[in-house]
């Protein structure tokens, strides 16, 4: 029984992997970007480390194709207290100062300011986006929320990835790779749900699931018990690592969750009687091609 379960899903793992040319791509872009502001802002392309690769490639949860790049980029202190001062929406100023200054060495490409982030978009993915911040005493980041007229919010990226790093450390490495297949879905999927919330919720379950320490072989049925627990979590609230906010994950992804749950039940079965190409049609329809439908 389940003859086709581990190498399936060995091969989905794997093909959810950035290409070497993706990551050759977004290396450079950020670069490009960030010695773009040091010399806007410090007058060197080399002003030391003042830009944090955050997001689903700070944290190693990236998957192809990807997207974008999230960078953290520290803006001189004077510059934050002059934006900070502002009697209007010094957050939205502040990104459009950003904005201008990248226009410099950008002209020809596509940038924009958009709520918390400036995106440098390019013909081909991935595009760098780009949060404005200073960091406060303890370590965190203060960034600009330029929707509903303001505000400053803080972020922790360095215990975000501390908290993954503990969970895989606990689960047998099989966290970041169960984020990452949950990821698949939400894109295959069109689910509307953060992926930041899939990453928290996938860190709350995983060590509570009796196949965390197993193996590839065991990825069917982790897959199938994180939609259940999943459905559990409608309208609840999760906790952002370091700053502790409190985000509300709604409902409106339950629908397409409750049929995930449906397929990957089937799949579960199919995989047990050995019904292999069943089995990956079931797969497919929750993760497209990136799941291999025969072995």
């Amino acid at each position: 029984m389940w003859v086709a379960v581990r190498q399936r899903f060995s091969r989905f793992v794997g093909n959810l992997d950035l290409s070497k040319e993706e990551i050759e791509r977004g290396e450079s872009r950020a670069a490009g970007v960030v010695g773009s502001l040091n010399r806007a802002y410090y007058g060197d392309t080399n002003s030391g480390n003042l830009a944090v690769t955050v997001g689903s490639w700070g944290k190693a949860t990236a998957i192809t194709p990807s997207v974008d790049v999230d960078l953290y980029y520290v803006v001189p202190q004077e510059l934050f207290e002059r934006f900070n001062s502002y009697h209007g929406n010094g957050q939205s100023a502040l990104l459009n100062d950003v904005r201008n200054r990248l226009l410099v060495s950008y002209p020809q490409t596509q940038i924009s300011g958009d709520g918390q982030v400036v995106i440098v978009g390019f013909n081909k993915l991935p595009q760098i986006e780009i949060a404005p911040c200073i960091q406060d005493r303890d370590g965190r980041f203060i960034l600009p929320n330029s929707n509903g007229g303001g505000s400053w919010i803080s972020a922790d990226p360095v215990a975000e990835a501390q908290s993954l790093n503990v969970v895989d450390a606990q689960c047998s490495a099989n966290c970041r790779p169960l984020v990452r297949i949950m990821k698949q879905w939400r894109v295959h999927c069109n689910v509307p749900i953060k992926s930041f919330h899939i990453e928290l919720l996938v860190q709350e379950f995983l060590p509570q699931s009796s196949w965390k320490n197993h193996d590839h072989f065991y990825y069917d049925w982790l897959v199938r018990d994180f939609l259940r627990y999943l459905i559990t979590r409608s309208n609840t609230w999760v906790y952002a690592p370091g700053t502790f906010e409190s985000m509300n994950l709604g409902d409106n992804w339950l629908s397409r969750a409750r049929t995930a749950l449906s397929r990957a039940e089937k799949a579960c079965e199919f995989e047990y009687s050995d019904w292999v190409n069943s089995a990956g049609t079931e797969w497919q329809k929750l993760f497209g091609s990136a799941v291999p439908e025969t072995i």
